[in-house]
């Protein structure tokens, strides 16, 4: 540049300087430009795929944001970290060791009282008399079924002896019965004169059981008869 007193000339020199740099200002730009796109492409997308292309020709791979960019026509498309398909369920697992035993709970409330249980009565009797003697009399039988009873019976006693007359009589099971019971009969010089014997028992049976009701007597001299006599076995829910 050459100087005339104030005035300054630009000349050739300063012409293809300020050219160049005018050139050089833009390459800067537009790679400035370049890097702010690429500070803002979303790689990996929203989906977590991260999307890239595959140069057929020289083997290069580059990544690409395909929201804004797309493969060229000598390119191949390639996505990375896409979920697969659900791989097979695995074998069962091996048993594991028993655990310990847990402490003991709280004892719960009391229950409500439950309804009475099944109640049943199993009657026979009889009127006629029978005559005693010293071997056992058996006056009834009953049969019952498994369970827990209540038994009872009664039988009224006489005889025409002059004296006082013993009567022994007692219950059996599925047997002879064992004369647990004793009564004195007075002399009364009739058969219609007379006394009572009663007596009862609690039993649980396992099977079905026949109940007996036998009698005998030591007296002599006379007759002495059992009357009236009956038989009861009452189910009841249990014997405490």
């Amino acid at each position: 540049m050459k100087t005339y007193g104030r005035t300054l000339i630009p000349t050739t020199a300063n012409r293809m300087f300020r050219k160049r740099f005018m050139n050089a200002l833009g390459i800067i730009t537009i790679f400035v430009l370049i890097g702010v796109v690429a500070m803002y492409a979303t790689i990996p997308d929203a989906s977590g795929v991260i999307h890239g292309c595959f140069n057929k020709s020289g083997g290069s791979i580059r990544v690409i944001d395909n929201s804004v960019i797309t493969c060229g026509s000598n390119e191949i498309e390639l996505h990375w970290n896409v979920t697969g398909p659900q791989g097979p369920i695995g074998p069962q697992g091996v048993v594991g060791p028993q655990g310990p035993t847990g402490p003991q709970g709280l004892a719960g409330p009391q229950g409500a009282t439950g309804p009475a249980g099944p109640s049943h009565a199993y009657v026979t009797s009889g009127g006629g008399g029978v005559h005693l003697g010293f071997s056992n009399s058996t006056l009834l039988t009953l049969t019952v079924p498994a369970g827990s009873y209540i038994i009872d019976y009664h039988t009224g006693l006489n005889t025409t002896a002059t004296s006082q007359v013993g009567v022994d009589c007692g219950l059996g099971y599925n047997g002879p019965a064992s004369l647990t019971d004793s009564e004195t009969v007075a002399p009364g010089g009739s058969i219609f004169l007379g006394t009572t014997l009663a007596s009862h028992d609690a039993r649980t049976f396992a099977t079905t059981t026949m109940i007996s009701l036998e009698c005998s007597t030591l007296g002599s001299g006379g007759v002495t008869n059992a009357v009236n006599f009956f038989l009861r076995a009452t189910l009841v829910g249990g014997i405490n």
